[in-house]
């Protein structure tokens, strides 16, 4: 679903009140944060069940590395998102 980073439904503040995306609600249940949602989707719908591959590797310290990984991309998003509304257009 589309979420207007700039103008928050207040929908979204229901589910994260801290108000920052992904946002995933299954089964009644609302997961946050993209390394968290990874770790759900990969556990919930094993690649053994889908017949996929797995979202996440299997070895503790690759699974690590893809998590920290996350971690910046979600920085770096928050960053350019700052960025991005802090910019005048109509100069």
């Amino acid at each position: 679903m589309y979420v207007d980073l700039v103008k928050k439904p207040d929908w979204l503040f229901e589910r994260n009140p801290v108000g920052l995306v992904p946002v995933l609600e299954f089964r009644g249940r609302v997961t946050c944060e993209s390394a968290v949602i990874n770790e759900f989707l990969d556990d919930e719908f094993p690649a053994s069940v889908t017949g996929t591959r797995a979202l996440l590797p299997s070895a503790h310290g690759d699974r690590a590395a893809v998590n920290l990984l996350l971690q910046k991309f979600d920085k770096v998003c928050s960053l350019l998102m700052e960025c991005d509304t802090n910019t005048d257009t109509d100069v």
